[in-house]
């Protein structure tokens, strides 16, 4: 029996309060040897002994895999490629049909005369050829849950732009600065083309520009016209949040990619 002193490996985990010798221990001599058996094997079995019932050697006839003659040759099937006559043995005048059936075939034919080649129509799948120019690829058309669209649209964005528009009822300045840093601030983090919301921002922008512009010659004319620029403005914000969810919503629905920088 191991113990602590034999290494550490069978040291306990805790230590032990005390050491002392084991009161019993296992011997380590060697065991009884077993008793060697008969050197001569009785000639009758045991009275107990039962032997099943088998097959003689004789009885088991091995039944053939392959039942044909190995005299007789194999079957073979002519090729498409070496039957036939060729142009040259018509009008030579010499008949007969060039086969690799087997080696022993004896033909007409000189060694002279080329081969016959035999043209087929091809086996591909029309399905694999190329689309006719007149034809599209199919458009799939995906269904686009709401908090889909949302969370496409950049939703600091939208609530940016309608904040704005609310208040450039009272200020028109302020939020058209923030319509002009739109942008580049927060559309380059949509999800959908980006390309489309810059380009429709800045037509916005441009928009109400030239509004201003209007409204400032027409106020110092003789005419004295407030063209309201402030609604103006938060007309501009809210058009811009709206096409910004419909951007995206088309986006979802086309299975666009979507923007990396997003």
């Amino acid at each position: 029996m191991a113990t602590w002193r034999d290494g550490p490996r069978y040291a306990p985990l805790e230590r032990p309060a005390g050491f002392a010798e084991p009161s019993e221990a296992v011997s380590l001599a060697p065991a009884t040897p077993l008793a060697a058996p008969a050197a001569v094997m009785p000639d009758n079995p045991p009275a107990d002994f039962h032997q099943d019932a088998t097959v003689a050697l004789a009885d088991i006839v091995p039944v053939p895999a392959d039942l044909r003659d190995p005299h007789q040759p194999f079957d073979t099937v002519s090729s498409i490629m070496t039957a036939g006559t060729t142009a040259s043995d018509a009008a030579t005048g010499v008949t007969g049909t060039v086969s690799l059936a087997s080696p022993g075939t004896k033909t007409q034919r000189t060694p002279y005369q080329p081969f016959a080649v035999a043209t087929t129509t091809s086996l591909a799948n029309p399905a694999w050829a190329p689309p006719a120019d007149n034809q599209v690829p199919s458009r799939v058309i995906r269904p686009v849950a709401a908090g889909d669209c949302w969370a496409a649209a950049y939703p600091p964005l939208v609530i940016c732009l309608v904040v704005a528009g609310f208040i450039g009822l009272a200020e028109a300045v302020l939020p058209y600065i923030m319509l002009v840093a739109t942008p580049w601030l927060f559309i380059p983090r949509v999800r959908f083309r980006v390309k489309h919301v810059k380009t429709t921002a800045w037509i916005i922008v441009g928009v109400i520009a030239v509004l201003w512009l209007i409204s400032h010659f027409v106020g110092n004319s003789m005419y004295n016209l407030d063209l309201r620029m402030g609604w103006w403005v938060a007309i501009g914000c809210w058009v811009l949040a709206g096409l910004d969810l419909v951007w995206q919503w088309a986006g979802l629905r086309n299975g666009e990619a979507p923007n990396r920088n997003a």
